[in-house]
């Protein structure tokens, strides 16, 4: 059972400053750095759940196009999003790494790199690893915020409302069944947000 099962956090969201400084404490170049990276983009990017993100196969993204394909979205609703090129550079260089770490067809895409007690490496990383990692990174950035995975969904959608997207598309995005559930999540966009962007100063 998730550490945070029944418990309601306040969402908040990231500036483009702090998620590039929170993105900043992964340094190096191995698969774990890698890998971190890639998955921390393709989650803020693509707008993704944690369960999401560390549920992903690689036949689910197609780096050419962009597509990602969410195939067990909540409720098991599958739904088709749309990376950019930060994301795409960054799984880029975790895919070549990732080949040569020799895992097998079922490996997940950002899957386990050391096993523990008897797991498989390219097992499903759990969404625990990444509840415990997020806050680590951001008290190296000095990010003062509760910072949690959510964040990173809630921050896209807030980044996608004050850039004009439309409600109904954001929704999509982010495999919402309900219009007043996306809103909610578009709390977080100021009077000013909202004049900026209708004047197209956003």
């Amino acid at each position: 059972m998730p550490a945070n099962k029944g418990k309601r956090y306040t969402s908040g969201v990231l500036t483009e400053d702090e998620f590039k400084r929170l993105l900043g404490q992964i340094d190096g170049e191995s698969a774990t750095a890698l890998r971190n990276r890639a998955l921390l983009l393709t989650m803020y990017r693509g707008g993704l759940r944690v369960a999401e993100g560390c549920g992903l196969k690689p036949s689910d993204v197609d780096l050419k196009s962009g597509r990602l394909r969410v195939q067990n979205g909540k409720g098991g609703k599958p739904r088709t999003v749309g990376l950019d090129g930060p994301a795409l550079k960054a799984l880029e260089a975790w895919t070549a790494k990732r080949e040569t770490l020799g895992w097998g067809d079922g490996a997940y895409l950002f899957g386990a790199i050391y096993s523990r007690g008897g797991g498989e490496s390219g097992g499903q990383l759990h969404t625990s690893y990444l509840r415990r990692l997020l806050p680590k990174l951001a008290a190296g950035a000095g990010i003062k915020k509760r910072v949690h995975p959510h964040m990173l969904r809630h921050t896209r959608a807030h980044e996608l409302a004050t850039g004009g997207v439309p409600v109904s598309t954001i929704q999509k995005a982010l495999g919402h069944r309900s219009l007043a559930t996306t809103s909610a999540y578009l709390d977080h966009v100021s009077a000013d947000d909202v004049v900026a962007a209708m004047q197209g100063r956003g």
